[in-house]
């Protein structure tokens, strides 16, 4: 009896996983919301105007991506902005304390050494924090994520009512006017610049 129900327990987890596996694999191969988009626009754009279309996919798919890198990289600075603040919190009270607590009648060698040591540490932690401004870069890498993922929705609305825009000129016009922004986008993200390993994941370059 035992080897039964431990055979139907079996044969339910198998099916479990074979579900679980059913459902990750469906997921996984269900267009995405742009993907669908894409598909809708192409019934209805004249073969003249499809590279136009083409033209604000690329776009689109490119802001995204900075979008990410942004993000990425603010969650990096604020991970180490957190560590710098908490170091330099904890070294000058510990400092603080030392230096008050000693008796100066009674102060020793190793006492005035550690002073010194505590005090070299929190003056050092304190000069990487101004040095790499983690809390300022953090600011910006969130701000351009805001401003790629604007564009990008724009574009994506574009490409929503690109077949109500039938003149090719207004089309240039609309694209033009995207891809400048993307350019002064682009000028600020090589001002601030992109952690590398993040700019590879992305395959921004």
């Amino acid at each position: 009896m035992k080897s039964i129900i431990e055979g139907e327990i079996s044969d339910m987890d198998d099916s479990i996983e074979t579900t679980e596996g059913m459902h990750i694999l469906h997921t996984r191969l269900r267009p995405t919301p742009s993907e669908i988009l894409d598909k809708n626009a192409e019934e209805y754009v004249p073969p003249q105007k499809l590279h136009y279309l083409n033209d604000l996919r690329d776009l689109r798919k490119k802001c995204l991506g900075y979008k990410k890198a942004h993000s990425d990289c603010k969650s990096v600075h604020f991970m180490y902005d957190k560590i710098i603040k908490i170091s330099m919190l904890s070294l000058s009270t510990l400092t603080t304390y030392f230096i008050s607590s000693h008796d100066q009648e009674d102060i020793t060698t190793e006492d005035l050494d550690l002073d010194r040591k505590l005090t070299f540490f929190t003056t050092l932690v304190s000069g990487v924090n101004a040095i790499f401004n983690f809390s300022e870069k953090m600011e910006i890498h969130k701000n351009l994520n805001i401003e790629y993922y604007d564009l990008h929705n724009d574009i994506e609305e574009t490409i929503r009512l690109f077949t109500e825009t039938t003149n090719e000129e207004d089309i240039k016009v609309i694209f033009q006017g995207y891809h400048k922004k993307f350019r002064e986008l682009t000028m600020k993200t090589g001002d601030i610049g992109i952690i590398k390993y993040i700019k590879n994941k992305y395959e921004i370059t």
